[in-house]
């Protein structure tokens, strides 16, 4: 999928199921971003690349667009898609922990990550995320850097 409004025409690389091999040589670096919705029932709702850690947090890159559907799903849209306003909110996820939070693959660990930041650029269809890991994952994140 091409990056919108990129000048160098670069695009989005497919890594799903359809590429085994190459989601397996980046699954150290691997998070799954998860929205939970009103029910608090979770959503995965999309992928990201941890590009640098320590003990005490990550940073993390995504999509835009991830959050965008991420805030679909802890607010389903109540106005027409004609509105003349739309809630500045309704792109934007929120990021309390009992909202959205990522999951690392690179551990066999079920903790999650906490989502404490994030920033993004609409034009470049690129977000960038400060993520906590729960107490008893900080000793394993401490083990590795990944870049």
């Amino acid at each position: 999928m091409p990056i919108p409004n990129d000048d160098l025409n670069r695009e989005w690389v497919d890594a799903s199921n359809n590429n085994p091999d190459f989601v397996k040589s980046y699954r150290p670096c691997l998070i799954a971003l998860i929205a939970f919705d009103r029910n608090h029932y979770p959503h995965i709702v999309g992928s990201g690349f941890i590009i640098g850690t320590n003990s005490e947090f990550s940073v993390a890159l995504t999509a835009k667009h991830v959050l965008t559907f991420a805030a679909g799903q802890q607010r389903p849209v109540r106005h027409a898609p004609s509105a003349l306003f739309k809630p500045e909110n309704s792109e934007h996820p929120s990021i309390k922990e009992s909202e959205f939070r990522a999951n690392w693959m690179g551990t066999d660990s079920s903790d999650m990550l906490i989502i404490k930041h994030l920033g993004f650029n609409n034009e470049l269809d690129i977000a960038c995320g400060l993520l906590e890991p729960q107490k008893t994952l900080r000793r394993v994140l401490s083990l590795k850097v990944y870049y």
